[in-house]
């Protein structure tokens, strides 16, 4: 597989055959994308505050964007034990790059919002009977991570742990 550049379009310019992008818009530092050839190159993305019937830079006027703030999401990142074993001592430099690449793509030019992603714990499972039971049904894995999830808030040490939203990653 090939490796191309990022670069998310609105559908109107996409659909123009327009891949240049934002007359601002530059390539970000590091990040790539992976294309299975020419064709699929780039890919168009629908942003909010685009009108696909507008032309871009046309006579008609864009509706106006509401003022964007910044939104903080903060995750509990946890990797079970196959994730572990895969990655070993590295695991958690692995894991810190990849939430740091998905920061960077959520603070893209052209994104309407302003999202930052902050991992606030990292949690692995270093042995096969910690953590949620991962098994090759995805729905059945999702239960069980949600109540694992659940039972470890309720617990006193973590009393004081706050995050948003929780990710399990695993090889499974």
């Amino acid at each position: 597989m090939s490796c191309g550049h990022l670069l998310l379009l609105p559908l109107a310019l996409a659909a123009m055959g327009d891949c240049k992008g934002p007359p601002d818009w530059r390539e970000p530092e590091g990040l790539s994308r992976c294309a299975a050839g020419p064709e699929l190159s780039w890919e168009a993305v629908a942003v909010p505050g685009w009108v696909a019937s507008d032309p871009p830079g046309g006579t008609k006027s864009r509706r106006g964007r509401s003022i964007s703030r910044t939104r903080h999401v903060e995750l509990l990142v946890v990797a079970d034990f196959s994730l572990y074993q895969a990655l070993g001592s590295d695991i958690r430099e692995y894991l810190l790059v990849l939430f740091a690449a998905a920061d960077r793509l959520y603070r893209h030019p052209s994104l309407a919002s302003d999202v930052r992603l902050a991992v606030t714990r990292i949690l692995v499972m270093r042995h096969s009977s910690e953590g949620p039971e991962v098994l090759q049904e995805a729905q059945q894995t999702l239960h069980n991570f949600c109540e694992w999830q659940r039972q470890m808030r309720a617990r006193p040490e973590w009393a004081g742990e706050k995050y948003d939203a929780a990710v399990l990653l695993t090889r499974e």
